[in-house]
């Protein structure tokens, strides 16, 4: 029995999601045998990680001078709400219930999910329900990137989550829809994500962003390797494997630009991450390298330049992504977090 039982663990891909976990998420396991022979070896670097339900687990001047200035990513456990209104709304189930099931949105296959942006649309590209995205049985993503608008709101006043003390000059962000873009007849991918942007937190303490607002669902998704600015990534469904390197693991640009291999797989390619991982496991264990898996609830954050790729391990997901620029809080105001001690 006992050889059975081993000889079963040792033919189960090391990508593919424990029970508990696929449980955990309320998801189907997306089997996909990813990185079969990459695991989580070689020259591993141990992700410091946070627990947002631990009260005061972090202050902004920690989280802008350890991770942000100091380019070191960040794991927080137990973050969707946190950082979000009403993270539940925010999984298949609600959205097949809500307002915004039938809206027509814009979706691509790639393995590069950023072909999904305003500005790499079509006229001709096809318009799907939202809830079709839920039902495929094959790769669907719905990705797009809207900039964030910042506005003095006159009167307004914006509070401190912990300390209840007001902040100075609150904002009335909104998202920017492109003046200029070739959106096909019809599409209400903006509606979606302005729905969700409606649900960012913006008094929760840790850090003042600005930049661009991403909003993500995915029926078997993960993106292959790539680098831009700074990323937080909220997870309210699924679960997903991240590989992150750091801009200072390469030997030049242009080691860091093969790494990625943008001259093979560019917008629009069909090759997925899955393969890519399998594909480049010696390369990927040969450099200092963080490999951990969000959860449904976690937080990423990666600094700029970081090369980083994803394979969900459970499908679907649903991500919020600021992208950009992540200042102390309040600018300058005397806020934050309670200290903490993070056994690091």
């Amino acid at each position: 029995m006992l050889v059975l039982a081993v000889s079963a663990a040792l033919l189960l891909p090391k990508c593919a999601p424990a029970p508990a976990l696929t449980q955990l998420n309320s998801c189907k396991a997306y089997d996909n045998a990813c990185a079969g022979s990459a695991g989580y070896g070689g020259k591993l670097l141990q992700v410091p990680t946070v627990d947002a339900a631990v009260h005061g687990f972090m202050t902004s001047k920690e989280f802008i001078q350890r991770h942000v200035k100091g380019s070191v990513p960040l794991l927080i456990k137990n973050a969707s709400h946190f950082f979000l209104k009403s993270p539940d709304l925010f999984t298949d189930d609600q959205l097949l219930q809500s307002d915004y099931a039938a809206d027509l949105i814009d979706t691509t296959s790639s393995g590069r999910e950023v072909s999904n942006r305003e500005h790499n649309k079509h006229p001709d590209d096809p318009l799907i329900p939202l809830h079709q995205l839920f039902e495929g049985e094959q790769r669907t993503v719905f990705f797009q990137a809207w900039k964030v608008e910042e506005r003095k709101a006159r009167g307004a006043r914006e509070f401190d989550s912990f300390s209840h003390e007001p902040v100075l000059g609150a904002q009335e962000d909104h998202l920017s829809r492109p003046r200029d873009g070739n959106a096909p007849d019809g599409d209400q991918s903006f509606d979606v994500s302005a729905y969700a942007f409606q649900h960012v937190k913006r008094n929760h303490g840790l850090f003042h962003h600005e930049g661009s607002f991403n909003f993500i669902m995915a029926n078997e998704g993960g993106v292959l390797p790539h680098s831009h600015q700074a990323v937080m990534n909220i997870l309210t469904q699924g679960a997903k494997r991240w590989t992150l390197v750091a801009p200072t693991a390469y030997a030049s640009h242009d080691d860091q630009v093969a790494f990625e291999d943008w001259k093979d797989t560019g917008v629009g390619t069909k090759y997925l991450s899955s393969q890519w991982y399998s594909d480049k496991a010696a390369e990927i264990e040969s450099r200092p390298h963080y490999d951990f898996v969000q959860e449904k609830g976690d937080a990423v954050f990666f600094p700029d330049g970081y090369t980083h790729a994803t394979v969900d391990l459970c499908t679907p997901t649903i991500v919020f992504i600021q992208k950009g620029e992540f200042h102390h809080y309040g600018h300058g105001h005397k806020k934050g977090l309670r200290h903490r001690h993070d056994g690091q």
